[in-house]
């Protein structure tokens, strides 16, 4: 048994939730770069915003659900600093409010999943853009009748990447949307992504995303997100209500 210093930091998957103590492969434990724990609490989240967001042309715009998510404040947060343009769509429930002010203090106009949310959407991407279908990539987290409602304003030869829990919900959407635009399905499962790389590669992974997330402007807009701490297993199950039944906040465990 090791004891892990503060400027160490574990990525790995498969230890389970309730777990009091973790067995994992030592390559699993990374050093934090000086200056970076505090964003390093978030490091999942801040890896894969940055992969949702490579590989797109200058001037891309890009079209997430989630919005009260975490993820989704990173990939705001991160497009900001780009020349990438991000509209984001967030549950119509009461953490809509608190989404929309995280992500427009990130240029990021946020709409209701809703019939009155989508053609606020679409009037927003006509006065941009001119072009209704102005998408590069949509982000979908979420799935659900959500697919469906993107896929107009997506772009011929645009893609859709998929990841995160997907409430559960299966991809429901109108096959002719894929026929008609052409468009390219691709999935994001980070543990086995992260899994395939060498030691060293997750180590610069890591160093990169978590300088981004410090850099000022940045780490102001991540670190206005929700955060509920369990100082020990007693308050894991109030947490784990907030930050997975509820929604709209991250959970830490310290011990």
């Amino acid at each position: 048994m090791v004891w892990l210093p503060p400027l160490f930091s574990l990525i790995a998957s498969g230890s389970g939730t309730w777990a009091t103590h973790a067995v994992v492969p030592a390559n699993a434990v990374h050093r934090l770069p000086s200056g970076k724990e505090e964003v390093s609490q978030f490091s999942t989240a801040l890896i894969t915003a940055q992969q949702l967001l490579d590989d797109l042309p200058t001037g891309a715009v890009v079209l997430q659900n989630g919005g009260s998510s975490f993820t989704s404040l990173a990939v705001s947060a991160f497009a900001k600093e780009s020349s990438t343009r991000v509209f984001t769509i967030a549950s119509d429930t009461d953490r809509l409010k608190d989404a929309t002010t995280r992500h427009k203090a990130c240029d990021s106009l946020v709409f209701a999943d809703s019939g009155a949310g989508y053609r606020a959407l679409e009037h927003a991407l006509v006065s941009s853009s001119n072009n209704r279908a102005a998408v590069t990539r949509i982000l979908n987290s979420v799935g659900g009748r959500s697919v469906n409602r993107m896929l107009p304003f997506l772009r011929t030869n645009g893609q859709m990447l998929n990841y995160g829990a997907q409430n559960g919900f299966g991809l429901m959407f109108a096959p002719s949307h894929q026929i008609y635009k052409q468009l390219t399905f691709s999935g994001f499962y980070f543990p086995k992504w992260f899994e395939n790389k060498s030691y060293d590669e997750r180590q610069k992974l890591l160093e990169r995303a978590l300088e981004a997330a410090s850099s000022k402007n940045v780490k102001a807009q991540l670190l206005t997100y929700p955060v509920k701490v369990a100082n020990g297993l007693e308050d894991v199950a109030n947490v784990w209500d907030n930050a997975f039944v509820k929604g709209g906040e991250k959970g830490v465990i310290k011990f």
